[in-house]
């Protein structure tokens, strides 16, 4: 199960989209879809896989409380095929003001194991 934690984000701002690229694995499950988002997954045999999002009007736009338990990968599973995740969200004070783009990796993307 993946959590995205240390955001720093500044007062009123809100995600707006999200990529996340997982290499080593692939994407399980998204148990929480969030309503009014257009996502794409790519779970490519390769086990580099990956998943985005945007949303499809302002008032969908996620605090970041909603980012805990959002996703579930797998591992491949392979002898040299450690799990690593990376990406970047981006937020907005407010729908179609001010963006700006946070960069995410394994600091910020904590895993946690589930059976």
């Amino acid at each position: 199960m993946v959590s995205v934690d240390s955001l720093g984000l500044k007062p009123g701002e809100r995600i707006v989209a999200f990529h996340i690229h997982v290499a080593g694995g692939g994407i399980r499950a998204l148990p929480h879809l969030p309503m009014g988002w257009s996502l794409s997954i790519d779970n490519d045999a390769s086990w580099q896989t990956g998943i985005e999002g945007g949303i499809q009007l302002g008032s969908a736009a996620l605090d970041p409380a909603e980012l805990q338990d959002f996703l579930v990968v797998e591992t491949s599973g392979l002898p040299d095929g450690g799990l690593r995740l990376s990406g970047d969200l981006v937020v907005s004070d407010a729908p179609g003001e001010t963006q700006r783009t946070i960069a995410l990796d394994m600091a910020e993307l904590r895993q946690r194991k589930i059976r």
